[in-house]
């Protein structure tokens, strides 16, 4: 199966309203850790949580990537945890990349010293968020639960320095999630980690994790009463540290597993009962009998944003999005995602 073909039947199964999908996912989050340091306003990870905290052995990382090498386009090796916590983590990035995935990091930067720093610069890692959340140590303290903004801008600053050195490294794009407490230091913090030499800046938008957190972005849609089917549903999984596969990548709850990558193969989880469950409670307006879905801010889709998604593949539709971000943040309207 070719990559662009596939993506082809995905949004064809998506216009379509199949509940089957004919095409596999092309965008996973498969979490290395669901260990964190750090107690943010905007997660809804639970430390008490029964499926626990643990690290992902590379035996069940490396059974999702030999089953989708075929087809996926995009890996995020972060989900609840903190990936730069795992101490294996430059061998899962290396395995991803024999297999020809390309893969993504998203650090709170609190452990980004100068080893790891070296380790993802000699990794072929694609991309690397690093997210800081505002520009002074008051504002950062009130997000992120920490007293660490000094040691997160060090870090920061430090491998962006690494980097022009080795004349290599991962695309680096330092972020800011957009909420009431920083909506007043977007274009300090924008102005400020473009001269400091990162690749781009993400001014992002804030999700409230499937409902599980507050609402506190100040630039909310206003959610429509007859709402469109998640194209998440249809293009992308989610995997925990111990192989479980669930439908959704703000599901850090476990509400909504599908299998066990250790059990069944991808295709099995891909169309499982649970998820065409899911599919069709969404083609049928009913996504608020779903608990995962039923307070979710999760922008929906057009038509031509669907066959957008077709035409460009993982990495180049990540570069693209930043991009398309601040394009739409000057025009002032409605952010793509």
């Amino acid at each position: 199966m070719d990559s662009f073909g596939n993506r082809i039947r995905l949004a064809r199964s998506y216009l379509g309203k199949r509940v089957l999908v004919d095409g596999m996912p092309v965008d996973f989050s498969i979490e290395l850790t669901s260990r964190c340091n750090l107690k943010c306003v905007m997660c809804p990870r639970d430390d008490n949580a029964t499926r626990g905290l643990g690290n992902m052995k590379l035996e069940t990382f490396q059974r999702i990537i030999d089953d989708a090498a075929q087809y996926l386009e995009f890996a995020h090796l972060h989900l609840a945890g903190e990936p730069l916590m795992h101490p294996d983590f430059p061998a899962f990035i290396d395995y991803a990349a024999q297999k020809g995935v390309r893969t993504e990091i998203s650090t709170n930067g609190t452990v980004l010293d100068a080893t790891r720093g070296q380790a993802l610069i000699d990794s072929k890692l694609t991309n690397l968020i690093i997210s800081i959340d505002g520009t002074d140590a008051e504002t950062y303290q009130r997000i992120r639960g920490a007293d660490s903004f000094a040691k997160v801008v060090r870090n920061a600053e430090q491998f962006l320095t690494q980097k022009k050195a080795a004349g290599r490294g991962p695309n680096t794009i330092v972020q800011m999630i957009c909420m009431n407490e920083n909506a007043s230091q977007n274009q300090e913090f924008a102005k400020r980690w473009k001269a400091l030499g990162a690749d781009a800046v993400r001014l992002k938008r804030y999700f409230n994790f499937a409902g599980n957190v507050a609402d506190r972005g100040y630039d909310q849609p206003v959610q429509k009463a007859e709402r469109q089917p998640c194209y998440l549903l249809w293009r992308q999984m989610a995997f925990y540290y111990d192989g479980t596969a669930v439908s959704c990548c703000h599901d850090f709850l476990h509400q909504s597993e599908l299998g066990n990558i250790h059990t069944q193969s991808l295709a099995q989880i891909w169309n499982s009962p649970v998820m065409v469950a899911m599919r069709q409670k969404h083609l049928d307006g009913k996504q608020a009998e779903i608990a995962l879905c039923a307070g979710c801010n999760q922008p929906q889709v057009n038509v031509p944003e669907v066959l957008g998604t077709a035409l460009l593949n993982g990495a180049t539709a990540k570069r693209a999005l930043v991009t398309l971000e601040r394009v739409t943040r000057l025009l002032k309207v409605r952010s793509p995602y």
